[in-house]
């Protein structure tokens, strides 16, 4: 797993935003007009990839109940920290039962890309809810070098965790196409647990098929990560069946652990070195299953002490093909 883009949890305070001259913490956009020698264009809307520019790949999902702010920004060079040349800042509404997600996606709400020239250049990135009961804001950096950046994922209230921030990064996979690809699959742990610390709240994952088999998905995940996207094929397995968790603590009883044979467990002890499994007490088993020619996210978390569950919905994530991208490739005077 790959842990290029981090997100802290920050202190509240207030953000100054400038552009274009002029400054301003509540205006829903700023962008500039596009100029071929800017080294970051910032424009609204679905717009064409420019020549000699590299499209940023950036989704946000929120699957929170509550609406939450985000803002992504060029820096002023040699300015002052939170002053910017250019920015964008919007809300994304809460998700209700009629709507269980509200995005953003760059390449289709705006359109940022970067001079190819320039694929170093750092944008600062920022998710808050300062309106929220504990208000909390995340910030971090990303460059446009990183051409498969992917989803921000804004994850439930009650997966909150003390001290750890609402928010999970998701990699990125471009070339996920939903007419052809496999369903894919990534898991964020969110397990938390009185005797632990954040730190020995890793978990280990597993895999078991239709048939049985045991296949590692990831050893050793920490609190608030997220896994790679995943398909059957990546796992060496037929199907994607049973998610088996491994903690560092004994978990409550539950009966799909008496369902997995000697074998099972010794190769599920094989597949999490950095755990200890031993009768089965600290394992849980999660019937799961990736949807077919969809990427998505579950959110493994503890709904009480000592329990371990699946949130009760996906999160789907969008395609980080620009809207550009995917008209290209669907009109037939372009097919040549």
């Amino acid at each position: 797993m790959n842990n290029r883009f981090k997100l802290t949890l920050l202190a509240t305070s207030t953000i100054l935003l400038t552009a274009c001259g002029g400054s301003s913490s509540s205006d829903s956009n700023k962008t500039t007009p596009p100029n071929t020698n800017s080294t970051v264009i910032f424009e609204d809307g679905i717009q064409d990839i420019r020549a000699g520019y590299t499209p940023l790949r950036l989704n946000i999902v929120n699957l929170r109940d509550e609406q939450v702010n985000f803002t992504i920004a060029l820096p002023t060079a040699g300015g002052k920290n939170g002053e910017y040349t250019k920015y964008i800042k919007t809300d994304l509404p809460e998700a209700r039962a009629d709507m269980l997600q509200t995005e953003w996606k760059n390449g289709n709400d705006h359109s940022i890309q970067i001079k190819n020239s320039n694929l170093d250049t750092a944008l600062d990135v920022e998710v808050t809810d300062l309106n929220a009961n504990v208000p909390w804001e995340v910030k971090d950096q990303i460059t446009g070098g990183n051409e498969e950046a992917g989803h921000i994922l804004i994850l439930p209230r009650v997966t909150d965790i003390d001290g750890q921030p609402p928010v999970a990064f998701i990699e990125g996979n471009v070339d996920f196409d939903e007419h052809r690809s496999e369903g894919q699959i990534s898991f964020v742990n969110r397990f938390q647990h009185s005797n632990l610390s954040a730190k020995a709240s890793n978990i280990c994952l597993a895999m078991i098929d239709y048939n049985g088999q045991v296949a590692s998905v990831e050893d050793n995940l920490a609190q608030s990560e997220a896994t790679e996207l995943l398909d059957s094929t990546k796992l060496g397995l037929e199907s994607m069946r049973r998610l088996v968790v491994v903690t560092n603590t004994a978990l409550n009883p539950q009966k799909e652990v008496t369902d997995l044979t000697s074998l099972q467990l010794q190769a599920i002890n094989n597949a999490c070195p950095n755990h200890e499994v031993t009768n089965g007490d600290n394992i849980q088993v999660i019937y799961i299953g990736a949807q077919m020619n969809t990427m998505t996210a579950d959110i493994i978390y503890s709904p009480e002490d000592g329990d371990i569950a699946r949130f009760e919905r996906s999160a789907t994530l969008p395609s980080l093909k620009w809207e550009s991208e995917v008209g290209y490739q669907v009109m037939p005077n372009n097919l040549k």
